[in-house]
């Protein structure tokens, strides 16, 4: 087995770097990469793709609404609140009075989508092929901007402890002969 090669370069992260890829020229081993972007845009970016999602999912709650009012179906899809990376999800009960209902995962309720008339089968389908879609995007744009705010707090605490190290550093050590 082939030792790895210890890095004579000192390792000090770029602090603008947000993407990292990895890359392999033919018969070396793989060697990170960076592309580097401002930290603040690229959360700017992660945030604006996060609402454009919400927005989507907001409109096909709407959709959902309005082809199928409360009543109609023993099911309903909702808006999820909160910090929670899941934007949409299905809510067994379908009346006023049971706003809150218990979650559904409509892929599973084989017996009672079963039930339903062909075109409601049909429409239930692709609402729920979106709200799949949407999910997945909106949490994948949530979690990058919950890591990299985690990753800039974290740069900034380290940076405070850098400069009371070096402030330390800088005063007289009593023990020390002169």
């Amino acid at each position: 087995m082939r030792q790895p090669t210890r890095c004579t370069r000192p390792c000090r992260p770029n602090p603008v770097s947000l993407r990292q890829g990895w890359t392999r020229t033919r018969g070396q081993p793989v060697v990170m990469t960076e592309v580097h972007l401002g930290e603040a845009d690229v959360l700017r970016q992660l945030d604006e793709r996060r609402d454009r999602f919400e927005n989507q999912g907001l409109r096909l709650v709407q959709c959902w609404d309005e082809a199928f009012p409360r009543g109609t179906l023993p099911f309903r899809l909702v808006r999820l609140g909160g910090e929670s990376n899941t934007l949409l999800r299905w809510r067994s009960g379908a009346g006023a009075r049971e706003s809150a209902g218990r979650r559904l995962e409509l892929i599973q309720a084989s017996d009672m989508f079963a039930t339903l008339p062909e075109p409601v089968r049909t429409r239930l389908l692709d609402i729920e092929q979106q709200r799949i879609a949407i999910n997945h995007e909106y949490a994948l744009a949530a979690y990058a901007a919950q890591q990299l705010r985690r990753l800039m707090s974290q740069r900034n605490a380290l940076a405070q402890l850098r400069r009371l190290h070096h402030a330390a550093s800088r005063l007289p050590n009593p023990t020390q002969r002169r």
